[in-house]
């Protein structure tokens, strides 16, 4: 028996899904929307998808599956117009990156018979360090040797959850459970402070005194680490640093400490200090990448090694002194 999916939402995620579903032996019909008409005729010109309707009214009656692939700020208003016409069983599947929200406006407006499960398709830790081009396609792999990362609301039923399973085995990734608080949480530090850091780094050069030399000698380093938060729509970062707005005050505290920290380094006398700070994080990063293509979920607590702590932090930084931050929670 054909499964009926449809897709809201062409762009990588959804029609790379789509391309998985399509390449595996299981029975799809897969079906798609973009809010973006071009996005749509490109995906069905391309073959990411089936066939495309031009209203998600058209395509969510009949669906067995609804894989909804847009922004968070965007998930409320999607599953208000879709969940009056989901046929009984059928399930959403979010795959936005914040979740906190998401599960309870799922509850609150979807019927009874009707199912939502968060799930976050983590990259294939082959394509991690490959350089972001405006120009990325969609691909049936990009998911592939990853994870997926499953947010379950209590009571689901049994066959939902193996059918979440099975897309997993179809993408090539490997479910995990996870709270939908930590997902947001994690979600702050990985997608949103990167894009803030961006979004700094721009402005800061464009308020330089050096600001047309800046121009001129802009290389791949600092294009890149822009690239980050510009390609991001600014209604899109700015809507979901709101839904997410504690842990991104957060992440941005921990990080103005690494940056004070850093600044002592650099003016202190302490060339070893600095020294063993940057191959210490650096090493750290290449295991985190090795972990994750060997898809290792066991990975210790970090122990970074204690640095000197200095006087007149603030003042000299214009940022507080971490010594004198309570505990946070640092998952």
């Amino acid at each position: 028996m054909t499964m009926e999916i449809f897709f809201v939402g062409l762009e990588e995620t959804g029609a790379s899904i789509s391309l998985a579903l399509g390449n595996s032996t299981a029975s799809f019909s897969c079906t798609g929307y973009d809010p973006n008409p071009q996005i749509a005729r490109a995906a069905r010109k391309r073959g990411d998808i089936n066939r495309i309707v031009f209203k998600p009214k058209k395509g969510v009656q009949a669906a067995d599956l609804i894989i909804l692939a847009v922004p968070e700020d965007l998930i409320r208003e999607y599953l208000e117009i879709l969940a009056p016409d989901m046929k009984t069983g059928a399930l959403i599947m979010d795959t936005s990156p914040l979740k906190s929200g998401a599960i309870g406006w799922a509850k609150e407006l979807l019927r009874e018979g009707c199912y939502y499960i968060g799930a976050i398709p983590v990259l294939n830790p082959d394509l991690l360090t490959e350089t972001y081009s405006e120009n990325t396609l969609p691909r049936a792999d990009l998911f592939s040797g990853g994870f997926l990362a499953l947010v379950i609301p209590a009571n689901t039923p049994e066959h939902i959850v193996k059918l979440t399973y099975a897309i997993a085995g179809i993408l090539d990734a490997v479910p995990f459970f996870i709270e939908p608080g930590e997902v947001d949480a994690v979600i702050a530090a990985i997608e949103q402070l990167p894009a803030l850091m961006a979004i700094s780094l721009i402005r800061s050069a464009l308020k330089s005194p050096g600001r047309r030399e800046i121009r001129l000698l802009a290389g791949r380093s600092w294009v890149q680490a822009a690239l980050v938060g510009a390609r991001i729509h600014p209604q899109e970062l700015s809507k979901s640093l709101k839904l997410n707005k504690h842990n991104v005050l957060r992440r941005l505290d921990e990080f103005s400490e690494e940056l004070g920290t850093l600044r002592q380094l650099i003016s202190s006398d302490d060339d070893e200090s600095l020294k063993h700070y940057i191959e210490e994080s650096a090493k750290e990063f290449y295991i985190l990448l090795n972990d994750r293509k060997e898809g290792n979920l066991s990975i210790p607590a970090l122990q970074l090694s204690p640095l000197p702590k200095f006087s007149m932090f603030g003042r000299l930084s214009g940022l507080s002194d971490p010594s004198k931050k309570t505990n946070k929670d640092r998952s």
